[in-house]
């Protein structure tokens, strides 16, 4: 046992134990379980300190058992009384949480998966496995999502790649079955804080269950066959919706079918259920009156579905002033934190209810990760599809009045509703990766022909009158990243993490040499005074903004996107409007985020209200005599 759990670790970190190195070097295959050999016969051993040992040939025949006796057969451990360790490997999420460790972090794994053997040993009594547990959840701060999938390792604080390590469902169901089964007490978050904020955005995610594929689907596949979804990945063309007989999504042609389609909103959606509980669990540090605002919205919601005429204007009323009650709600009895946590989750069903109330057809993407679009709206003339919008729903406003609506949106989404294959991944989620040196992809710098294209296309050439002296200070800054990157070998982004200090350093030593490019007024009045310091910053976010600046002028804006807003006032009031895209990239608000866990490259949000931003002039100071 002891030598397996070595093998074991060692793979899970990445590495060859000595008996792994032995056996390699003599020409031996693995035969599983700690043991070596060729051509099918175990001639080596791994033995319980990890050394490969030859294995001993008995003299001895083997025992008979005695006449007249049945021979008994060793115990057997039911394959279902551990969970696979050697599977856990293989997991994506696992590789990608040791990846992100540090060395000192990887030995924590490494303490917390000998332990997790300790408590998986069919021999340990059940006292001592309780206690076990209590040790696990304890020392490494365990605790669960909302939807009761996953387990989070804590005790990694902020590195979200490490703490969901364990995955969703699978291995990671089984093992809070497991420790909840031990312990007698339910696995949970902690009380109040940042864990609480995770906890209530993981329960109020929409969850409609119900999905249709356009593989198998024609309903979905017309969807998604019609521009801009058709650019997009195949992966991506799954809808939520309720399904007939057939298991295939019903239609909705023209909002027909918008009372069954809201119907199933309200019966199918398990995230109201279980933001409830979680807020249950986290009173009182969480006013009460919260988790009762949203009970009364639900059972709104169920006697609009059963008693109301769907669609009518009565019923678009009727669900917006709910939504809009338990909003004001939750700003008022919640912190900004936690308040903004759920009310990003619940903005998407606020306007996908809503509008199918009113008898629009709309649906919502099944899938988790689809790009910059949390609803898809269909515009039809009579049975033909005219228009498809892609509804980016955002919650809040942060910054003042020409800030970001909620969490902005990579530009590296939004790009791929481009109708041009090639602008469809210009920009890059992670700069300095391989291909996008500069987080736009390579051969636009490489090759003098595409950047000019790119910087006419981008209507920079208002602000900077020679762009041979701006080529040349991108061309340097990605020639020296390449080297760094050379002698870094990154396999991927992961790689790169404990690198991109030097890389962010390297980035910034050329502000000064852009300053002497680029006029600084004209920027100012050409993308906004905001935007025109994040792109002084750098070669990497002057690069990637003039790429997202081409992007835009190309696709008139990227107006199948359309940018649903929803904020509280000062007075408590709630509003909600959707405005469509421009080319004007003063209205995009920027920023960059390059050299973190998370990466992003060029972000945006999209706020006409930028038409009107000004600098505040500074008041002139007065003379003294």
């Amino acid at each position: 046992m002891k030598s397996l759990l070595i093998e074991f670790l060692h793979k899970l970190m990445g590495e060859e134990t000595s008996a792994t190195k032995a056996a390699h070097a003599m020409g031996l295959k693995s035969m599983r379980y700690g043991r070596w050999g060729k051509n099918g016969v175990v001639t080596h051993t791994t033995d319980d300190n990890g050394k490969l040992v030859p294995v001993a040939k008995s003299k001895k025949p083997a025992a008979k058992p005695s006449v007249g006796k049945k021979a008994v057969a060793p115990a057997k451990v039911s394959p279902q009384a551990a969970p696979q360790f050697d599977k856990i490997a293989n997991m994506p999420s696992y590789q990608r949480g040791i990846k992100s460790l540090k060395p000192a972090e990887k030995k924590q794994a490494m303490v917390f998966f000998t332990d997790l053997k300790a408590f998986y040993n069919p021999n340990t009594p059940p006292a001592k496995r309780k206690q076990l547990a209590l040790n696990l959840i304890d020392k490494f701060q365990l605790s669960t999502s909302a939807n009761r999938k996953k387990v989070y390792l804590g005790i990694f604080g902020d590195n979200q790649q490490a703490r969901k390590m364990l995955g969703e469902g699978g291995f990671a169901e089984r093992l809070l079955h497991d420790l909840e089964k031990a312990t007698g007490k339910t696995l949970g978050g902690a009380k109040g804080g940042s864990n609480a904020s995770e906890v209530l955005a993981a329960a109020a995610k929409p969850d409609l269950t119900d999905k249709s594929s356009a593989t198998t689907d024609s309903t979905v596949a017309d969807i998604f066959a019609t521009e801009p979804l058709s650019f997009l990945e195949s992966k991506f063309h799954t809808l939520h919706g309720p399904l007939g007989p057939n298991g295939k999504l019903v239609g909705t042609s023209g909002g027909k079918n918008s009372k069954l389609y809201f119907q199933h909103s309200v019966s199918r959606n398990t995230s109201l259920d279980h933001t409830i509980k979680a807020l249950k669990e986290l009173e009182p540090a969480i006013s009460p009156k919260v988790r009762t605002s949203l009970q009364h919205h639900k059972k709104t919601m169920q006697e609009v579905a059963q008693n109301y005429t769907i669609p009518s204007p009565e019923a678009e009323k009727a669900v917006g002033e709910s939504y809009a009650k338990l909003f004001q709600s939750i700003a008022e009895h919640c912190d900004n934190k936690i308040a903004g946590s759920l009310l990003k989750q619940f903005a998407e069903m606020s306007l996908y209810d809503t509008e199918t109330a009113a008898g629009v057809e709309c649906y919502l993407p099944a899938a988790g990760n689809f790009p910059s679009g949390d609803k898809i709206k269909i515009t039809r003339q009579g049975t033909k599809i005219e228009k498809v919008a892609s509804v980016s729903v955002k919650y809040g406003l942060v910054g003042g009045e020409f800030g970001s609506f909620g969490f902005p949106g990579e530009t590296a989404q939004y790009q791929k509703y481009h109708p041009n294959p090639d602008y469809r991944n210009r920009n890059n989620s992670h700069p300095a990766e391989q291909g996008y040196s500069l987080g736009v992809r390579d051969d636009l710098i490489d090759e003098k022909t595409s950047f000019d294209k790119m910087f006419k296309q981008s209507g920079f050439a208002a602000a900077i009158s020679n762009s041979d002296d701006l080529y040349k200070i991108m061309t340097d800054c990605k020639r020296k990243i390449e080297l760094l990157r050379a002698k870094i070998k990154p396999k991927s982004f992961i790689d790169m993490l404990a690198h991109l200090g030097p890389i962010r350093k390297l980035n910034e030593s050329y502000a000064k040499a852009l300053l002497k490019c680029i006029d600084v007024a004209k920027l100012e009045e050409l993308v906004g005074f905001d935007n025109a310091g994040m792109i002084l910053s750098g070669p990497m976010q002057a690069a990637t903004a003039m790429s997202f600046a081409a992007t835009l002028n190309t696709s008139a804006g990227l107006t199948s996107i359309e940018h649903n807003h929803q904020t509280i006032g000062k007075d408590g009031s709630y509003h909600s409007a959707t405005d469509t895209g421009s080319p004007d990239l003063k209205l995009w608000r920027l920023s960059f985020r390059g050299f973190d866990r998370r990466g992003g490259g060029l972000i945006a949000s999209y706020n006409s209200n930028r038409r009107n931003i000004r600098r505040k002039e500074k008041g002139k100071k007065k003379q003294t005599p």
